[in-house]
């Protein structure tokens, strides 16, 4: 691989470096980030690897930010309400409502985010591309 950074694969920007102190690659533009690598080296070549890859016909779902609840617990209770808001979705496709659906649909994504920022995490973003490749690697985006 060659030592230079590729252009951001989402925003086309060349505006991309290393993140302070770490081996990962962020857009200076729209911040997307790398994942975290054992070396610089691994870490350019994961995001070439990326930039190389073609995702441009799949269609992809644009979530915005989240703003998660205070006080929510790393505990049982928190991650129960995950999988109480994904019930609630089956039963509104069960119920063929659409619109119901949606806002069930984010009423999970909610319940999710404030579980991971309940463990601290305020950057899901590296854990989002670790499950895009493992589904890629079993063949799952080749409609």
């Amino acid at each position: 691989m060659s030592g230079k950074l590729e252009p951001c694969p989402f925003c086309g920007s060349e505006n991309v470096r290393f993140e302070s102190g770490k081996h990962a690659v962020v857009c200076m533009r729209c911040k997307a980030r790398g994942c975290i690598a054992p070396t610089e080296d691994a870490s350019r070549d994961m995001w070439n690897d990326r930039v190389r890859d073609d995702h441009a016909g799949l269609a992809r779902v644009n979530i915005g930010e989240v703003a998660t609840f205070p006080g929510a617990k790393p505990d049982k209770a928190q991650a129960l309400k995950v999988l109480e808001e994904a019930a609630e979705v089956f039963g509104a496709w069960q119920a063929f409502d659409d619109y119901e659906l949606l806002y069930e649909c984010a009423d999970v994504i909610q319940a999710t985010c404030n579980l991971v920022a309940a463990f601290g995490v305020s950057d899901f973003a590296p854990y989002m591309e670790e499950c895009r490749m493992r589904n890629e690697e079993r063949g799952r985006f080749d409609g």
